[in-house]
């Protein structure tokens, strides 16, 4: 298979879904995932999350190097005691050569949920990796990963904003109708 959009088809049609069941439960915008299918775009932040709701390979989708199926389960969380320390250092040296890249003052938290999410897709990523010149095609795996934690912190903020607005809004209309005497 050379391209992603070929990688996406197969791993879809392993799990016996339609493109718009795909583009549901990996949360990607149907015509972003049209468009890598049907070869209009050869890359995407969402590959990550493709891969993830596919149970493939990030790697493998991304590059079509190593093997399609992961060989490490999908690391959560709460598993974060069963890290290795070396690939812990590496993991977040990669993220945050990447993050400081767009952000030279860019920190990782694992007090974030978003940054612990992101931080064990990168290392079940990296546990995957069997040499360093698959290594470096994961820089852009891992550039990915990145571009995906903005997206959803961004997200988060909108939400956190758009919260505080209704509830600001809903204030000020009482305190309007009370002013108005109503």
């Amino acid at each position: 298979m050379k391209t992603v959009g070929e990688r996406i088809v197969k791993a879809r049609d392993q799990k016996g879904w339609s493109r718009r069941k795909l583009a549901d439960t990996a949360g990607v915008p149907y015509p972003t995932l049209a468009g890598l299918e049907n070869g209009d775009q050869q890359t995407s932040s969402w590959v990550p999350a493709i891969a993830a709701a596919t149970g493939v390979s990030a790697l493998w989708l991304a590059s079509g190097k190593g093997d399609m199926r992961p060989q490490v389960a999908a690391v959560q969380p709460s598993q974060l005691t069963r890290f290795d320390a070396d690939k812990v250092e590496d993991t977040v040296t990669a993220l945050l050569t990447v993050l400081r890249r767009r952000d030279p003052t860019a920190t990782l938290s694992f007090e974030d949920r978003i940054d612990v999410e992101t931080f064990c897709e990168a290392y079940a990523l990296l546990e995957e990796l069997e040499d360093e010149r698959q290594g470096r095609e994961a820089g852009a795996v891992i550039a990915d990963l990145v571009a995906k934690r903005e997206e959803r912190r961004n997200a988060r903020e909108r939400e956190q904003g758009g919260a505080g607005q209704q509830a600001g809004g809903a204030d000020r209309g009482k305190a309007g109708r009370k002013a108005a005497g109503a």
